[in-house]
């Protein structure tokens, strides 16, 4: 059998520096594609009806995601252990607009303090939820306070603001708490 001396009909090198140009323009080509076709947000809504995408504003579903952001939020705000108290109150402060949080701040770190001295324990139990306007629910909340050796029962009636805000990975909903005032009740 007789071997024949391969030639190369393009240069190694020559190949090479026409694969690095051919990779840069596909890097380039998909940097500006992505740069334009920048990812969205969508929403889809799913209940007895079926599935579809959410397009307007007043879409029963999003007053039934309007009362569960409520009820996520007060959840967060009033259930906690000493153990896992900042964590549980840094995820509730994602869902508070800024400003609010600024005023809670003070307050969230005094019992941070607090809770390393005499830790506590607080359950709650969601009485009652209703919606009174558009933007603002009113929610009974009832307390178990548990703290070494003592346990108290307290009710409380929360009033709870909501405005608009962009969906985020922090806060899945499109909207934020802007403010809770709460008053004890018996």
């Amino acid at each position: 059998m007789i071997k024949l001396p391969l030639r190369p009909f393009i240069k190694i090198e020559w190949l090479k520096k026409i694969l690095f140009v051919l990779c840069l323009a596909w890097a380039g080509t998909a940097t500006v594609w992505a740069y334009r076709n920048k990812p969205e947000i969508i929403l889809i809504g799913l209940d007895e009806a079926g599935t579809r995408i959410i397009t307007s504003a007043n879409d029963p579903i999003l007053s039934k995601e309007r009362v569960k952001f409520v009820r996520e939020f007060l959840r967060g705000f009033y259930n906690y252990t000493a153990a896992d108290y900042s964590v549980t109150i840094s995820q509730t402060g994602a869902l508070m607009s800024d400003i609010l949080w600024k005023e809670q701040e003070p307050a969230f770190l005094k019992t941070t303090e607090q809770m390393k001295t005499s830790p506590l324990t607080q359950d709650a139990d969601l009485l009652d939820l209703r919606e009174v306007g558009e933007q603002e629910f009113e929610a009974d909340i009832g307390l178990r306070i548990k703290s070494r050796l003592t346990e108290r029962k307290v009710k409380y009636r929360a009033v709870v603001k909501i405005g608009p805000r962009k969906r985020s990975a922090e806060n899945p909903y499109p909207m934020e708490v802007t403010s809770i005032h709460e008053t004890e009740v018996e």
